[in-house]
């Protein structure tokens, strides 16, 4: 909790009267006060500081309020203790500036026609003083001031409340105020609470009570608070669960077929037959284009297998003297496609050709070691199907083919012996 500070710092104000008129023809004479209310970077009377940013900072957060004109100046402070009373306002705080070049910060108000306020005036009319001081919270830190002796009472997180008219220091109840301040404020005074409740035992049980009693009142205007929260949630919440009730009752009305209650078993059990019936269908979906996948190859390979044929027969139609040769009637029994007839006709009619231009027999063949007799006997083939791959090798290599691999062969001629 922050400490209370009731800073006594008298500063003389400057009285404009303004003569307005009322509503009934009246004139009446409107007081509007202006000065400073404070100092900053300077020790007080009472020894405090207050720093120019922190001050900058304390008024800046109660401008909002004197805009709304929601701050109102009493006559004389409150009792260290006590709290700000209607009946004790003199007047309405009008402006606050910042703190200025010459170190004060200024104020402006306007004294209301309450009876604090009469008083004030008939104080200004009778030609005497009127200061001001500053009323506020906030932590202190004893720190050293530059052209100041000793060390002073640094104001920290200063929360400023008001501005107070106070009487002139003059006076002997003022000063003894003053005094009264600063001697509570002195630096070192009270080390601990227990000292405080030695020294001043009647000042340390009205600090007590004081507490208690803000601490209570601040705690039951919460839990007010919480209590009316918690009330307006619950009527809003049973209103909006009453037009939810009316509004699906409206709605059965017109679908009623919609809100058939039907038993929880009853859904589980629809639930998952629907589940296994998706998951056949699946099943099936996936046997269907296995059956579909295997019709398309087939069709696949009879296309190509009917256009390799068809070539082969235009081949022996169209060049009679090439199949009367032995060694090219069965060509084209490895071939698998029409390029690969068209591939092997070509490189044997080459061949023909040659021997026809040379007119030579062809030589002898010689036994030569293939790279694939070099090779191991593969192990996905038997010793027969090795020997049938190889002699298809050989006569696609010769007929300028690519030779089938062992994969190619099982594929094609895998159930072969």
């Amino acid at each position: 909790m922050k400490k209370e500070l009731h800073e006594i710092q008298w500063l003389d104000c400057k009285v404009e009267s303004n003569i307005v008129e009322g509503n009934s023809g009246k004139t009446k004479v409107q007081y509007i006060l202006t000065g400073p209310f404070m100092k900053a970077d300077v020790p007080t009377r009472n020894g405090n500081v207050y720093k120019r940013e922190e001050a900058n900072k304390a008024i800046a957060n109660l401008r909002p309020m004197v805009a709304e004109r929601r701050i109102r100046m009493l006559v004389d402070h409150p009792e260290w203790f006590g709290s700000a009373s209607i009946t004790k306002s003199g007047a309405l705080l009008m402006e606050i500036t910042d703190v200025q070049e010459d170190g004060y910060a200024y104020y402006k108000a306007k004294v209301m026609n309450t009876a604090a306020g009469k008083d004030l005036k008939a104080v200004l009319d009778a030609g005497s003083k009127l200061g001001v001081s500053t009323r506020g919270r906030g932590f202190v830190k004893e720190e050293e001031i530059p052209g100041y002796e000793g060390k002073f009472s640094v104001v920290t997180d200063w929360e400023l409340v008001s501005i107070d008219f106070v009487d002139d220091p003059a006076v002997l109840d003022t000063e003894a105020y003053m005094h009264m301040e600063s001697n509570k404020r002195r630096p070192g005074m009270f080390k601990t609470v227990e000292e405080l409740k030695a020294a001043c035992p009647e000042l340390a049980q009205k600090i007590a009570e004081s507490a208690i009693v803000e601490l209570k009142s601040e705690y039951d205007g919460k839990l007010q608070e919480a209590d009316k929260k918690f009330n307006d949630t619950a009527h809003v919440v049973e209103q909006k669960t009453a037009e939810l009730e009316k509004l699906v009752e409206s709605i059965k009305t017109v679908f009623p077929d919609k809100f058939v209650v039907v038993e929880e078993s009853k859904l589980v059990s629809e639930k998952e037959g629907r589940i296994a019936e998706l998951e056949n269908s699946l099943k099936e979906s996936s046997k269907d284009a296995e059956t579909l996948r295997a019709e398309m190859k087939e069709m696949k390979d009879a296309h190509v297998k009917a256009e390799r044929d068809s070539y082969i027969e235009h081949l022996k139609a169209t060049d009679e003297e090439y199949f009367k040769f032995e060694s090219f009637k069965d060509c084209f029994e490895n071939c698998l496609t029409k390029d690969e007839v068209q591939t092997a006709y070509e490189s044997n009619a080459k061949i023909l050709k040659e021997m026809k231009e040379k007119v030579v027999a062809p030589a002898p063949a010689k036994s030569t070691q293939t790279e694939e007799s070099s090779e191991a006997k593969p192990d996905g083939l038997t010793e027969e199907q090795h020997k049938d791959l190889r002699a298809k090798n050989l006569q696609r290599k010769r007929s300028g083919l690519v030779a089938w691999t062992e994969a190619k062969y099982l594929e094609m001629f895998g159930q072969k012996k």
